[in-house]
């Protein structure tokens, strides 16, 4: 069933109807309408009954069967845990849908995804952009995160694709170049493009290759997601595009969900999943202070993780930290999220691919994967395959990546290869060799 419905899903109006689901999101647009109105302690009443609710189906798996009522009674959950039996966190939902995530650790994680999370996941974006009078649905969208339109090989325009009615433009991140840009600028003009949808280094890309080439570009509003965006970036896009720039921090596991405010500050969306913040007693670079995100999620019953280890790490201003139950809450801000960042590589004609956490996606039994760029035509995949990596496995990655990274870049797969460290003792998802010389 999951597989039959993953496959429809390819269809437009499928596509639309799981995203836009008026029945799933009828609890989600009740609880936002309610805690909007309510007192404090009706807010953490709310709360309260979100997370009871959550606890319910996750006692109902395999994994929960052993825990109580409480979250306390709830050990922090790591990734390593779900990643080694992921079927131990799925719930008894029948009408769910298979997905994954390599997140920034190039670890792939098999996911499960109940029908409805599809639709209240699209509600929480959506509430992103309405304020600015523009929807997800309705207003004309261009995306350009990492989506495959084509193959690489194929270097002839056009780059991009019509879904949804002709209402969102689908572009190509890895066709994106310098000799290309005229094209996508050109295309995003025509659609009449009101959102733009972005990756923040596809974003930074295109401006830059824009810029170069003495192309101008105006649209009102650019959502981005999934990588850490630079402060500088949000002035850029007003300077250059005429756009306000509103960018968000998720997961593929679903269990958080904070958003940029009007202070350029970072909030919790308490509606969306409990969020615990854990000093981790070290420093940033600026002084603040950090704290590993661990989180709840709420609204998917196929898979309800209960104090999950994000692994993400959120940076705290000092002069804040004695009132951390506040942004857990989402009534305060935090700076932002540490480490999200240089997740691309970088070709010959200066292309900048990036969303390359997918290409570990669907390939069974692959315990780790770096990519490691030493120079611009030049890219080594490495690997830490498990006893079941198999020769279909292998074909699974070839295919990915052949779909992601074009023929000007030379990729070796190399599984006898050794990770390479940061400073930090940690080891990169990408690493470019201009990164190793910092």
């Amino acid at each position: 069933m999951s597989k039959f419905i993953s496959r429809l899903r390819d269809s437009d109006a499928v596509n639309s109807m799981l995203r836009y689901n008026v029945v799933a999101t009828a609890a989600p647009r009740r609880v936002t309408r309610d805690y909007a109105a309510s007192s404090a302690q009706g807010k953490q009443s709310i709360r309260a009954g979100l997370l009871r609710d959550t606890i319910n189906d996750a006692r109902k798996t395999a994994y929960g069967a052993e825990f109580g009522d409480a979250i306390d009674d709830w050990p922090i959950l790591s990734k390593d845990r779900l990643r080694t039996n992921a079927e131990d966190f799925c719930g008894s939902t029948i009408l769910k849908i298979g997905a994954g995530t390599g997140g920034t650790t190039g670890q792939p994680i098999a996911l499960s995804r109940s029908i409805a999370s599809i639709a209240v996941e699209r509600f929480f974006i959506e509430q992103l952009v309405l304020p600015h009078g523009l929807s997800l649905k309705s207003s004309r969208v261009a995306v350009l995160r990492a989506d495959e339109i084509k193959s690489p090989q194929d270097t002839s325009p056009p780059f991009g694709i019509h879904r949804l009615g002709g209402r969102h433009l689908i572009l190509s991140n890895p066709h994106l170049n310098r000799d290309t840009v005229g094209w996508y600028v050109d295309a995003i003009q025509r659609h009449g493009t009101e959102i733009l949808y972005v990756y923040p280094s596809m974003l930074e890309n295109l401006m830059e290759l824009a810029n170069a080439n003495s192309l101008s570009l105006e649209v009102p509003l650019v959502l981005s997601s999934s990588e850490t965006v630079a402060p500088a970036l949000f002035d850029e896009v007003r300077s250059t595009l005429g756009a306000t720039l509103v960018d968000y921090y998720g997961l593929g596991e679903r269990v958080a969900l904070a958003s940029v405010g009007p202070d350029r500050q970072y909030y919790f969306n308490p509606l969306y999943g409990q969020v615990e913040l854990t000093d981790m007693q070290e420093t940033a670079d600026d002084g603040n202070a950090l704290y590993r995100i661990i989180a709840t999620g709420y609204w998917n019953p196929a898979m309800p993780l209960i104090r999950y280890d994000t692994g993400d790490i959120a940076i705290v201003r000092r002069s804040d930290e004695s009132r951390i139950e506040e942004i857990q809450i989402g009534e305060r801000g935090f700076v932002g999220i540490l480490g999200r960042t240089s997740e691309f590589i970088v070709g010959p004609d200066g292309s900048r691919i990036s969303g390359l956490n997918h290409l570990p996606r669907g390939v069974s039994d692959l315990v780790r994967m770096q990519v490691y760029q030493p120079s611009p035509d030049t890219v080594e995949i490495r690997l830490r395959p498990g006893p079941g990596f198999t020769q279909q496995s292998m074909r699974q990655l070839r295919d990915n990546v052949e779909a992601m990274i074009p023929p000007t870049i030379k990729v070796d797969i190399r599984d006898d290869a050794e990770f390479t460290k940061a400073a930090n003792g940690k080891t990169p998802f990408v690493i470019r060799e201009m990164t190793c010389a910092e």
